[in-house]
């Protein structure tokens, strides 16, 4: 392939990295959670009661790496309800995930929320599949919200990515 037609080609591929899509949803409790995202499809989204499920993938945009899990579930952490508490539990349950690097797990939470960062590393046909995944934890009422955002051998760009998607997030929970 001649360098005329690659340059463009990488500048395609690394826009379509680079790009984020504004993505609401609707969340029990009638709240909204607002996020910018990687271009991903919809795979599935359910609403019962205090639960909800929402499940997305890049698998059919330019970045094929991306997938994207929001979960609310009511809170049965018996640490107790307040967000460190719930981010404790988390943790306990995290640390079952398989191929966990425990090495690269860090955790950061401020007054709204909990930001779990970690790599797992996977053999799959004789090779080592290594995915970046950040979970970001919210409580509200009697429920909490796990933000779940991962991707498939990851680059340096995709720190920027990460990063954006925790700086857009916002959780809009309506007065009483």
């Amino acid at each position: 392939m001649r360098i005329e037609r690659l340059i463009p080609l990488c500048v395609m591929l690394l826009a379509g990295s680079a790009t984020a899509e504004p993505l609401t949803l609707q969340l029990p409790g009638n709240s909204s959670l607002s996020v910018d995202a990687p271009p991903m499809t919809r795979l599935k989204e359910t609403s019962e009661g205090d639960r909800y499920q929402y499940v997305a993938s890049s698998i059919d945009h330019a970045d094929k790496r991306f997938n994207l899990s929001v979960f609310v579930d009511p809170i049965t952490c018996y640490f107790g309800t307040s967000l460190k508490e719930v981010t404790r539990c988390f943790l306990e349950k995290s640390d079952l995930i398989p191929g966990m690097v425990k090495e690269s797990r860090s955790t950061h939470c401020d007054e709204q929320r909990c930001e779990v960062v970690y790599v797992t590393g996977v053999k799959l046909n004789d090779r080592m599949v290594v995915q970046m995944h950040t979970n970001t934890i919210l409580v509200y009422g009697n429920r909490w919200i796990d933000i779940h955002l991962s991707v498939v051998s990851p680059t340096d760009d995709d720190k920027r990515i990460f990063a954006r998607l925790a700086d857009s997030l916002s959780h809009q929970v309506p007065a009483n």
